[in-house]
């Protein structure tokens, strides 16, 4: 007689990328809830005769929002290279936490801004760090549709936040809605301790096998990078105003700056404007919920679109296409239009920032003011011999042939332009080039590479291809 065999379930692990991506995706619905609140309860706070809190005094603390963000963001770009995008995380979602607590419990005008500017402190160490982080761990090819798949969790939380207020409110006390913020912390912190470090972060603190251990568990091709430990200037910010980058870096300030402004005006007083403009609580809640579900829709989308046309072009497109909502809602539609519009004009409003952050990501060299491109492979080809040339070519006893090679024009501001080529080794025309260009330093090698192995930019290519590294020094003027 057999004894019947255990069956024992198969016990199946997240991959590395897809958990990455959750507690990314946690950590931003936290942040969205958090900057969304305050907009959502705003109407019950100024009814609250114990906060003695005037419209005035709440525009006041909805700034300091912003103004905690741009400090805390302002630590984040001078931190990170010391610390590391994951602790930066663990510490900014700890301090809006805080601010959350300090809020909830709140018993005055003083105290309540100071929770706003706490949250907003930490909110401004997590946006960035969140958007750079999940960009550094992602395959370039996909770095757009990650970074908005990771905000949608931004729009989601923000989402909540209207529809707990249309549940909850005036019924029971908005402070509740503060404490429900700060619940979700506690699932949040061990999934970001539960994440790798940055294999850039690694690899700047001279820990070459763990970055390439993360490398290997996220399916990433491999970097010989050796970024600086040294943030540079100015805490890292005189390299972006450098090199030829201060125009795109100014241009970014400038976009970012209006869409930032659109988030925080939006998400402090829009349900406010709605119950002026004759609107019920209730609707001006749903109305708001609506606009959030468009940025989570319009981030997914939009990354996706994003990766396959280039950012720049979908950021253009997401703020015309808020200016054409805005327009159509002054008009004072119906209401079935004007949720329409609402869930229209969120992927206007604040979908084309998330997307910006997207796109500001892959527009930047390295540290070591490194690029990467495609091209063909250079292959022999000769040049025409049927006239003059071609019978000095044959007296002198040379062939017609050219080694394979690729032709460059390199410049940057403050250097002198350059124009060279590089030859690919071991190719059998080198010794007898025929137009006797070629020279040992600009000889290259060409690694060749199995179909299906990653690419530097994350594609999965389905034939072989090669890959080859040089460096190109500029002479200053």
């Amino acid at each position: 007689m057999t004894a019947p065999s255990a069956i024992r379930p198969t016990v199946r692990s997240v991959p590395a990328s897809t958990f990455m991506l959750i507690a990314a995706w946690v950590v931003a619905s936290l942040e969205g809830y958090d900057l969304a609140v305050y907009g959502v309860t705003v109407p019950a706070i100024l009814g609250d005769p114990s906060l003695g809190i005037d419209k005035a005094e709440a525009g006041t603390i909805g700034s300091l929002v912003g103004i905690g963000m741009l400090i805390g963001a302002a630590l984040a770009g001078a931190l990170v290279h010391r610390t590391g995008p994951r602790r930066l995380l663990l510490v900014g979602t700890v301090v809006f936490t805080v601010g959350m607590a300090v809020c909830a419990a709140a018993g005055g005008v003083p105290s309540f801004g100071a929770g706003r500017l706490v949250v907003g402190l930490g909110l401004g160490v997590v946006l960035p760090t969140i958007n750079a982080f999940v960009a550094d761990l992602s395959e370039p090819g996909r770095r757009s549709r990650n970074v908005a798949l990771i905000m949608s969790g931004y729009a989601a939380g923000a989402l909540l936040s209207p529809l707990l207020g249309t549940a909850l409110l005036p019924d029971v006390s908005y402070r509740w809605l503060y404490v429900i913020g700060v619940l979700p912390v506690f699932l949040a912190l061990p999934l970001v301790l539960r994440l790798p470090e940055s294999p850039f972060h690694l690899r700047r603190t001279g820990r070459t096998a763990e970055a390439r251990e993360v490398e290997e568990r996220l399916g990433l091709a491999p970097s010989d990078a050796t970024p600086t430990s040294d943030p540079g200037r100015w805490l890292g910010l005189g390299s972006l105003l450098t090199g030829g980058l201060a125009v795109s870096t100014v241009l970014f300030w400038a976009m970012s700056f209006c869409g930032l402004l659109l988030v925080f005006g939006i998400s402090t007083w829009l349900p406010s404007i709605m119950q002026a403009a004759g609107f019920s609580l209730g609707s001006a809640l749903l109305q708001t919920a609506a606009m959030w579900l468009g940025v989570g829709v319009g981030a997914i989308v939009g990354g996706r679109i994003a990766d396959a046309l280039g950012a720049k072009r979908v950021v253009v497109v997401a703020f015309l296409v808020g200016t054409v909502s805005l327009i159509a809602m002054s008009t004072r539609p119906p209401t079935p239009v004007m949720f329409v519009l609402m869930f229209i004009s969120g992927f206007g409003f604040i979908g084309s920032q998330i997307l910006g952050n997207a796109f500001i990501v892959t527009r930047y060299p390295d540290a070591e003011g490194g690029n990467r491109f495609w091209g063909l492979t250079p292959t022999p080809y000769p040049i025409p011999d049927d006239g003059p040339v071609g019978l000095l070519l044959r007296h002198a006893g040379r062939s017609p042939m050219r080694a394979p090679h690729l032709h460059f024009k390199v410049t940057a501001p403050g250097f002198q332009p350059l124009i060279t080529h590089i030859f690919v080794a071991d190719d059998p025309w080198l010794d007898s080039d025929s137009v006797f260009g070629v020279k040992e330093s600009l000889v290259r090698p060409f690694d060749r590479h199995q179909a299906g192995t990653p690419t530097p930019d994350g594609r999965r290519s389905a034939g072989p291809w090669t890959s080859a590294r040089f460096d190109i020094v500029l002479r200053k003027e």
